[in-house]
């Protein structure tokens, strides 16, 4: 089966073909994008299975990265509330795991997706800005994500201020880091 009957709608693609597309790809792989989004129902739960089998083995799978980059974007865009745990997680690998998945997406999109994920539940979101090994600009985008939920009115106010005015005193480390621009 090829991927551009997929796009195109006639056929469906085996999942591991569109994890190998997304794994290997140079460049946008939009065939394979597309295909994974004719058949989201079906790939969430591959996707999720790819995150969690990445963190069990501490990101040792070296064209992982890849793959993981477009899991973190399409369970953003299809905001897959199922994936806002693992994606958390995921964002808590030390820097040099994170900054090779998502390299500039760190700053330009993870608050995005980690807003379109929210499942009602900030503790995730709350972990990743305390956590002194998440890598720095994640930690101050995550900040933002915070005010996003805010201002959707899917977060109160009143508990975002509060974690804030005690991370203030929490957040490590306490000399540079940029999770104080967030």
């Amino acid at each position: 089966q090829s991927m551009m009957a997929c796009a195109s709608g006639s056929t469906s693609v085996d999942p591991a073909e569109i994890l190998d597309q997304l794994t290997h790809a140079e460049g946008l792989p939009k065939a394979a994008l597309q295909a994974a989004s004719t058949q989201r129902s079906e790939m969430v739960p591959v996707f999720l299975r790819e995150i969690d089998s990445y963190l069990a083995f501490d990101g040792a799978d070296p064209a992982k990265p890849t793959l993981l980059f477009f899991i973190f974007h399409l369970l953003g865009e299809w905001r897959e509330k199922e994936a806002y745990r693992p994606l958390a997680r995921l964002l808590r690998c030390p820097a040099h795991v994170v900054d090779a998945i998502l390299g500039d997406a760190i700053t330009t999109t993870t608050h995005r997706v980690m807003a379109a994920v929210f499942d009602g539940d900030p503790q995730p979101l709350f972990d990743i800005i305390l956590d002194p090994n998440a890598e720095e600009f994640v930690r101050s985008r995550i900040c933002e994500t915070l005010a996003m939920l805010v201002l959707r009115e899917e977060l109160d106010r009143t508990v975002v201020a509060q974690f804030l005015r005690e991370a203030f005193a929490e957040l490590q480390p306490q000399a540079e880091c940029y999770v104080w621009q967030g």
